[in-house]
This record gives C-alpha cells, sequence and structure tokens, in this order.
C-alpha cells in the first residue's frame, strides 16, 4: 500500500497532474462509473414518493420526505416532487464530491468522510430509540423490524468489509464503499417512523 501510494504521488509530481485527471486521461470509465453511480442514487433517493404501492416494510427516507413535506406546505401538493428531487439530491451530489476528492488528494478513506458517517449512524441509532414506540403503536412490530434492519445493519456491513480491505484499498474500492455509504444514507440511514403518511 505505502509503496503503491508512493508510485502515484510520484506520478502526479512528475506530470503536474491530479490524480482525477492522471485516472481520466487513461480511461473514461471512472468518470462513467460515478455518473451512473450518482443516477442511481437519485433514484433511490426517489423511490419514497414513486407513484407506485409503497412496500409496508419501505423505510421512506427522511431525506427525501421532509423536504417533500416542506415543499408542499409552501405550494401545495404540486410541490411534493420538486421537495423530493431536491432531497433525492443530497447524496448524488455528496457522492459525486467525495469521489473526485478522493481522485484528486489520493486519499481514499478521508477522514472527514469517517466522521460524517459516524455522527449519521449515531442518528440512526438515536431516530431508532425515540421511533420505536410509535412505529409498533401505529404500524406493527414487524415494520418496526424491518426499519431497524434497514437502517443499522448496513452501516455494520460497511465498516466491516471496509476494515478488512484497508490494506488492499484501491481507488474502485474506495469509490464503491463510498456508494454503499450514500445509498444506506439515501434509502434507509433515516427511516420515517410512526405512523405512515
Amino acid at each position: 500500500m505505502a509503496q503503491s501510494r508512493w508510485r502515484t504521488d510520484a506520478l502526479v509530481r512528475m506530470t503536474g497532474r491530479s490524480m482525477f485527471q492522471l485516472l481520466t486521461a487513461q480511461t473514461k470509465k471512472p468518470t462513467v462509473f460515478i455518473g451512473i453511480g450518482a443516477v442511481a442514487l437519485f433514484l433511490l433517493g426517489l423511490a419514497p414518493i414513486a407513484p407506485v404501492p409503497t412496500p409496508a416494510f419501505a423505510p421512506l427516507s427522511e431525506i427525501t420526505i421532509l423536504p417533500a413535506l416542506l415543499a408542499s406546505g409552501f405550494g401545495g401538493d404540486r410541490f411534493i416532487p420538486i421537495g423530493a428531487a431536491i432531497g433525492a439530491l443530497i447524496a448524488p451530489v455528496a457522492f459525486v464530491f467525495t469521489a473526485r476528492s478522493i481522485a484528486k488528494s489520493g486519499n481514499l478513506l478521508p477522514k472527514v468522510f469517517i466522521v460524517v458517517f459516524s455522527l449519521i449512524f449515531i442518528l440512526s441509532c438515536a431516530l431508532a430509540i425515540m421511533g420505536w414506540k410509535s412505529t409498533v403503536l401505529y404500524t406493527s412490530m414487524s415494520r418496526l423490524v424491518a426499519l431497524l434492519i434497514q437502517s443499522i445493519v448496513p452501516p455494520i456491513f460497511i465498516v466491516i468489509y471496509s476494515v478488512s480491505q484497508r490494506s488492499r484499498m484501491t481507488f474502485p474500492r474506495s469509490i464503491m464503499i463510498h456508494w454503499l455509504a450514500f445509498a444506506w444514507i439515501s434509502w434507509s440511514a433515516l427511516p420515517w417512523y410512526g405512523e405512515l403518511l
């Protein structure tokens, strides 16, 4: 890992180009994959307001629901999709900026990302503690269990995978880890506990 990092740093110094420029000069694949990942995150974020029946165990992410409800307060029901789109854009935009930062700096697991990921996980646990009772009261115990599994288990697997790959971390693995983390944030990190809308 250290030798690979040294080679990358030497290449960046010799050419005067950033890691991102070196990657995209060789191939457009990283840019294409990052773009496809961002679109997938956006669609995942829009899932709570999709015009199809929502499964009873879908988490209904507050990252999408709250902006949609705020927008409907300003302009009625016709503004719900606009608010939801704004909320759904949070994860893809953050993913693209994170990927560019990783490519430019060469830091495959930035400390800022680890801190933000940890804070969101703590917030997710706090929401679970505060919302479990109303979820059981207004819906069911099985919905509560499904929400807890979707909001608590994925970050644990992401952390285990990140730690296991730390010595073999590459740019594609780092991007995959970050995409999984943003998918969790977009889909189920902050689920809607309590009565269904």
